[in-house]
């Protein structure tokens, strides 16, 4: 019944099937089997499911096994999640006629022996009271990520984002993070490069004390971003770009805006992919700049599109070369412009959209900017 009501569009039965499922947890009759064959349905729903309330209470229904040694969790959404075990205070234990626990006892914790969350996003997660050994991160995202009270021995971290990722008293030792991006500067001075040739070399967390990052650390410090804009704009466009760029400078953040008169005569676009790499973020203007009144995006459609507007194709250009540096995009597009990287189908977690329509008061306080920031 509970896979029959996750197939429904009705959200509620959705809801309420992904709730029935960690019922299985507790099956009676061969339970490590329905444990396992309920942590394979999760999984598979997590990798096709948008973030959202139905991928939240899903995920969430994780905590309740327990046990997820050797679970497969590649590639999954566990945006938002808290993946964890409370820690019930000591009076509440004594209420319930049991003795306070041992700082060292953490038998009560989530067990995380090899699971595999390669490529998985868990961005804005909570994972907590969890012991892992061997747990895979490996080309997982863990931006603005919060890992509280864990225990991950020899873990993998490599090649994964940890962009604005936040230890409090997090246990390391012996885990791998090369490769890895965005790892903060009081991890670095814990690794220890090992090379034992090609295969085994390793950026490795020396040391079995817990690690607690600051927290209190200024957003945007000597922070770049690249801004993506034509060459030609009126009076309000050039009006919009200004605004951001003050908005940007408050902050301490400087932008870097790359006109016409910067471009040389030769290596063009070598020049832009310097100015790129060197940045930490990027907004792309999405204004209109070609008409189109009437006319076929290819020789095969049979019908004709009527007042298409076009931004300039270098915005194309250097959102792909963003791209290619895992850098936060913003979107800032005319609500006319629906082409390309402004395609409304567009969804990555690292590119954030806004109308160039918006309130200039609005900008500032909206959920989309302060996302876009809080990636950088």
């Amino acid at each position: 019944m509970a896979i029959e009501l996750l197939s429904k569009n009705n959200e509620t039965s959705q809801l309420s099937a992904a709730i029935i499922l960690r019922r299985f947890y507790d099956a009676d009759i061969d339970k490590d089997k329905f444990r396992q064959e309920t942590i394979r349905e999760i999984s598979a729903m997590l990798k096709i499911h948008p973030t959202g309330i139905f991928q939240k209470t899903l995920g969430d229904g994780l905590a309740y096994a327990g046990n997820l040694n050797y679970a497969d969790l590649m590639r999954t959404n566990m945006q938002d999640l808290y993946l964890g075990r409370k820690n019930e205070k000591d009076d509440n234990l004594e209420k319930k006629g049991l003795s306070p626990r041992h700082t060292n006892d953490e038998s009560w914790k989530i067990t995380m022996d090899f699971t595999d969350m390669f490529g998985a996003n868990l961005s804005y997660a909570l994972v907590e009271n969890v012991v892992g050994f061997g747990t895979i991160f490996n080309s997982a995202i863990l931006n603005h990520t919060n890992i509280k009270n864990c225990t991950f021995k020899k873990a993998d971290f490599k090649y994964a984002d940890l962009t604005n990722v936040y230890f409090e008293n997090v246990k390391l030792e012996g885990s791998n993070f090369k490769g890895a991006i965005g790892i903060p500067e009081e991890l670095l001075s814990h690794l220890e490069w090992v090379d034992q040739g090609t295969k085994d070399e390793a950026y490795v967390y020396k040391g079995s004390d817990a690690i607690t990052l600051d927290k209190t650390k200024k957003r945007g410090e000597h922070k770049r971003v690249f801004f993506s804009m034509p060459g030609s704009l009126t009076a309000s466009e050039e009006a919009l770009t200004l605004f951001y760029k003050d908005l940007l400078e408050k902050k301490n953040i400087e932008a870097v805006i790359y006109t016409r008169d910067h471009y040389p005569k030769d290596s063009q676009l070598t020049k832009v992919k310097e100015a790129i790499k060197q940045s930490d973020a990027m907004i792309a203007f999405g204004l209109k700049q070609i008409e189109i009144k009437t006319g076929r995006l290819n020789p095969d459609m049979k019908e004709y599109k009527e007042d298409l507007w076009l931004p300039t194709p270098w915005n194309e250009i250097e959102v792909g070369m963003g791209v290619m540096a895992n850098l936060p995009i913003l979107l800032v597009r005319d609500d006319k412009v629906e082409i390309g990287v402004f395609d409304k189908v567009i969804s990555e977690y690292k590119i954030k959209t806004l109308s160039s329509a918006i309130l200039l008061k609005n900008i500032e306080h909206s959920e989309e900017f302060n996302q876009w920031l809080d990636l950088f």
